[in-house]
């Protein structure tokens, strides 16, 4: 599985530059259109490995690995689980240097103070900081549940054919996300009320839980596919 996860991320070694770009950009634009350290850390920390999960998905139909990997000699299981390790590694990677990204960028607007006069709500201080964890954790936790939806789907019918109904099945769990909240405001006044750490701590164990069972579905869907 090691060589499978190094094979991954040396496909994608020319895009870690072009991507570490875009990350850097959009999060100072969203940093500073949003006033927001948090929301701007949660924003790159999601995009950045959901987008790299399509582009080695993309890679490997246009490359052929795709077919050809179902003719190795390792179980397909290997397969699907290492396609899994290199996701989380990448948001892992993605998650750690938006939050150095952001500490260095609240504290350079900290240390000028033009800037921390325009941007009241950039200061440096230890509240932003736990912020900025937290989010991070839930921004990792949101990546891990993304990809475990659309990789089952990815690995069964391809990039190509997954992405006909990957969009719909986003908006769907979208919409019943936003009338569950809309209807029960109680749910956001009680988080409200709970430690950031406690709710990061409850997201990533439930998306390494759906992570789990979609590495089973995955590795089964996987099995069924033929040449």
């Amino acid at each position: 599985m090691k060589t499978l996860v190094l094979s991954d991320l040396l496909s994608q070694r020319s895009s870690f530059g072009q991507m570490t770009f875009v990350l850097v950009v959009v999060d100072i634009i969203m940093l500073i259109s949003m006033q927001s350290p948090e929301a701007a850390l949660a924003g790159v920390a999601v995009m950045v490995p959901y987008l790299m999960c399509y582009s080695m998905a993309m890679g490997d139909e246009m490359s052929g690995w795709e077919r050809l990997r179902l003719t190795l000699p390792t179980g397909r299981s290997v397969v699907v689980q290492s396609r899994y390790a290199s996701v989380i590694l990448i948001a892992i990677v993605t998650c750690v240097f938006a939050f150095i990204l952001n500490m260095l960028l609240v504290a350079i607007i900290g240390a000028i103070p033009q800037l921390s006069g325009w941007l009241g709500g950039m200061a440096f201080t230890g509240e932003k900081v736990v912020g900025m964890l937290a989010s991070s954790a839930l921004a990792f936790a949101m990546c891990l549940l993304f990809c475990s939806f659309t990789l089952p789907a990815m690995f069964r019918f391809g990039i190509t054919r997954a992405t006909r109904f990957i969009p719909v099945l986003a908006v769907v769990a979208m919409l019943v996300v936003f009338a569950v909240l809309s209807e029960d405001a109680g749910i956001i006044a009680s988080l409200d009320a709970v430690s950031p750490f406690m709710v990061a701590v409850v997201a990533i164990l439930v998306s390494f839980a759906v992570c789990a069972a979609s590495i089973v579905i995955a590795s089964r869907m996987f099995d069924k596919r033929e040449f």
